[in-house]
């Protein structure tokens, strides 16, 4: 069910993450799936500042939950499909501990020396068939147009074919122009939601050898 966007205020204070708590058996589940290092990538945005895009780490719950809350509160109803401040522990956990043999998430960081600020993230989580994902992406509101929507992409549908699954699918509301424009681009077909007149059903064919369409990305930095 669809929660309408109320109208928070416009601007929010940013909080620390509330201390996580990992329990054993979710801790033996995350070290049998080994963090791929060999999926960190950086190049110089169209700003001149270095950006590196990495898979997710367990101690990236601060920097992920202070990302949340910068969001302006329409970034954030377009990302949730609804009004939301911040994460919640559970979902916090949830979103920071990932099984990297099933689902994915990786986090965009600014390079500015002595900070560490996480400007964008995109994700998926994978269906029980094992053959079909669903993907979310969120960028900080400064870094919109600057191209990172597509490099961030990119690398997620590279990672979802070497894990074999077949589609990518996502729900995107019809009021977000720039994710659905994007997607268009990138090859993504697109159909209304017979529940929900609000929602578009964006999927992409994965088992196509082809690049993403459209895709002009900055040289990696070596």
């Amino acid at each position: 069910m669809l929660t309408p966007c109320n109208n928070p205020p416009n601007t929010v204070a940013a909080e620390p993450a509330k201390p996580l708590r990992l329990n054993a058996k979710t801790a033996r589940r995350m070290d049998a799936s080994a963090y791929p290092s060999h999926w960190v990538a950086s190049w110089l945005s169209p700003r001149g500042i270095r950006v590196t895009l990495r898979p997710i780490r367990r101690e990236d719950a601060a920097i992920e939950q202070a990302f949340v809350i910068a969001l302006s509160p329409q970034s954030r109803c377009l990302r949730f499909i609804g009004a939301l401040r911040e994460l919640s522990p559970e979902t916090l956990l949830r979103f920071t501990q990932i099984n990297f043999e099933r689902d994915m998430a990786f986090v965009a960081i600014e390079g500015v020396v002595g900070r560490k600020t996480q400007i964008g993230v995109c994700r998926y989580i994978a269906f029980a068939d094992g053959t079909t994902c669903e993907f979310a992406v969120a960028i900080a509101d400064d870094w919109h147009r600057c191209g990172l929507g597509s490099r961030m992409m990119q690398q997620l549908v590279d990672y979802a074919r070497t894990c074999r699954l077949q589609q990518m699918v996502g729900d995107v509301l019809t009021t977000n122009i720039g994710m659905l424009t994007l997607c268009a681009k990138l090859g993504f077909s697109t159909v209304d939601r017979d529940d929900s007149p609000a929602v578009k059903r964006v999927t992409l064919t994965l088992t196509n050898a082809q690049p993403l369409r459209n895709i002009h990305t900055p040289a990696l930095i070596k």
